[in-house]
């Protein structure tokens, strides 16, 4: 009899030989057919995972204080270089410079080193908060009536808590004042840019993340010794949502923060991946990366070996001068310059309209994400 040429078969003339032949075929079509379902299914899946980690953070406002000189220091000065960090003297009595930054209240003048760090820290606490609030209340007066407002206040400070909440009920009253101040949770720690990643995940889809007021405060023994060369003091306030509350509310975001990698230095390429699937961009339209830790740590170092495979437009950037070292403009913050680069990135999105990838390093370890128009 002829081959059937749509099937490797040759089938017997026999017709029992023929019959098994017959079964041995639909047997193995059969698992064919539950191999093709099964890679459907997983496809399916693959595809569910992406677009749900691709839900970002919603950014409805953000602000940052790094001294009272602040007015002379934004996103664009330090994109284009024009801050540095640079030697100065805590006080005019000092014979010794120091390069390190502080923030200073201002009205206020510590001209004797008599312990009272903590009451410095007070007053600048006390003009950081309203400052900060002042800034992001347009926000905060968008929201809609009874939306719940988590308010975390991450604060590394020598004063007591019960006095933080005392600044904080007077910041909100004095700045915000329309309702009263909600309760803070009030942590010495710092939180790492990572945390937003559980944020994304607290609810039944990234969607629904809570809305959260993100205060992140580091603050230095100043008064009793002089700070350690390179560091700095900063603040930065963040209003994030998740995009289901955007939606129904008609919310104007500023930014999207899309979910954080956090990876050790021989894991930076496929963090690096990663980021940029959950962001949806490719890497080309990516011409600013803002990082800590220092452009010539061993850790960034290997994150720009990282990029090798991948056309990130910071590369293609003159001199590099798409990559923005927060260390040598301003100073390292430890883990609160995580969440500063977060705050700029933001800034320049606005004044650039692109994306921008963010890069801090803590403890040899980087945490990156893609800040982006939302």
């Amino acid at each position: 009899m002829p081959l059937r040429t749509e099937s490797p078969y040759v089938y017997p003339s026999h017709p029992v030989a023929r019959m098994k032949a017959t079964g041995r075929e639909g047997h193995l079509q059969a698992q064919q057919v539950d191999v093709e379902d099964a890679n459907l299914q997983r496809k399916i899946e693959i595809n569910t995972t992406i677009h749900e980690a691709g839900v970002p953070l919603a950014i409805l406002g953000s602000a940052w204080v790094v001294d009272t000189l602040q007015q002379q220091i934004s996103s664009t000065s330090i994109a284009e270089r024009v801050t540095q960090l640079l030697p100065r003297k805590r006080r005019s009595g000092d014979a010794q410079t120091v390069q390190a930054r502080w923030l200073e209240a201002p009205g206020h003048a510590w001209q004797r080193p008599d312990g009272a760090d903590a009451v410095r820290q007070l007053a600048v606490l006390e003009w950081v908060l309203g400052r900060l609030l002042k800034k992001v209340k347009p926000a905060l007066l968008a929201l809609p009536a009874g939306a719940p407002l988590q308010v975390r206040l991450h604060i590394e400070t020598q004063v007591a808590e019960a006095e933080i909440r005392t600044c904080w009920q007077s910041a909100w009253q004095q700045e915000v004042g329309s309702t009263r101040a909600p309760a803070p949770t009030i942590q010495a720690d710092l939180p790492a840019l990572a945390a937003a990643e559980g944020w994304l995940e607290s609810g039944e889809h990234p969607d629904q993340a809570p809305l959260i007021l993100l205060v992140v405060v580091k603050l230095a023994a100043l008064q009793e010794q002089l700070p350690a060369s390179g560091t700095a003091e900063a603040a930065t306030v963040l209003l994030l949502a998740g995009t289901g509350i955007v939606r129904q509310s008609g919310l104007r975001p500023v930014a999207a923060l899309h979910r954080p990698e956090r990876r050790m230095p021989d894991r930076l390429e496929h963090g690096l991946r990663h980021a940029l699937c959950w962001s949806g961009l490719t890497g080309e339209t990516i011409l600013h990366q803002w990082l800590t830790g220092g452009a010539q740590s061993a850790a960034q170092r290997a994150l720009l070996s990282a990029c090798a495979p991948f056309p990130i437009g910071v590369k293609t950037t003159p001199g590099l001068l798409g990559l923005h070292d927060l260390d040598w403009a301003l100073g390292n913050m430890s883990t609160a310059g995580e969440w500063l680069t977060v705050a700029l990135a933001t800034e320049h999105v606005g004044v650039s309209g692109e994306p921008q990838l963010v890069s801090p390093e803590t403890d040899g370890q980087i945490t990156l994400a893609v800040v982006a128009p939302f």
